[in-house]
């Protein structure tokens, strides 16, 4: 396996409910597609990235399944992004 291929966006609302599950995958040209994400999330991501895993950088979607993989690790009480697309009871 050549590094994560897909995983899934979660808008959370202020009762703490999670959306139906959004798939961000990767394009052809091998950067995160996040075209399916809602406009302000995937303009907020476009323009400032990520924090990598040692948070001594950012990361752009043009990085790719590595991208992907920082998205996991992130924390926001907006949204959260999981490797399957079960929403949390």
């Amino acid at each position: 396996m050549e590094g994560l291929q897909k995983i899934y966006f979660f808008q959370i609302d202020s009762a703490g409910h999670e959306s139906n599950p959004v798939e961000i995958g990767l394009a052809p040209d091998g950067s995160a597609d996040l075209s399916q994400l809602p406009p302000k999330v995937g303009d907020h991501l476009r323009t400032f990235g990520v924090r990598n895993f040692t948070h001594s950088g950012q990361v752009t979607f043009k990085d790719g399944s590595y991208f992907l993989e920082c998205l996991l690790a992130t924390d926001n009480p907006s949204w959260r992004f999981r490797s399957t697309p079960d929403k949390k009871s």
